[in-house]
């Protein structure tokens, strides 16, 4: 049987992968194979970790940490010319990501504001 570091290295390589398969945001019709590639890595986890069970008890933390530490800071990167991160350092982009502060789309696309407009 394959030891116990071996399966904890392979679980941080493959929670980092669906990190970034995550936080990347591919536009257009080219966003669901990222998504359903997470998702199938996932469940392919999920399931190897039913399957080792208590041979290595810490599968599901460090893949969820993996998956999260790398997802939070693939998404700082990735925002780092939206007009509200803008003048954001590159960890306070991370801290702000990490709390679900998103940019709002209108502006993204360089549209202006029109949740004031009066009808």
């Amino acid at each position: 049987m394959v030891n116990e570091p071996i399966i904890y290295l392979l679980t941080v390589l493959l929670g980092a992968s669906v990190g970034i398969s995550f936080a990347s945001t591919a536009v257009g019709p080219f966003r669901w194979p990222g998504r359903v590639a997470g998702l199938l890595v996932l469940s392919v986890v999920v399931i190897a970790g039913f399957i080792i069970g208590a041979r290595a008890v810490w599968i599901g933390p460090i893949f969820v940490l993996a998956l999260f530490v790398t997802n939070v800071m693939v998404g700082a990167s990735l925002r780092r010319d939206d007009p509200v991160f803008l003048a954001q350092s590159y960890w306070r982009r991370v801290l702000l990501v990490s709390r679900g502060y998103k940019s709002e789309p209108s502006a993204a696309a360089g549209e202006p504001d029109r949740s004031n407009a009066q009808t």
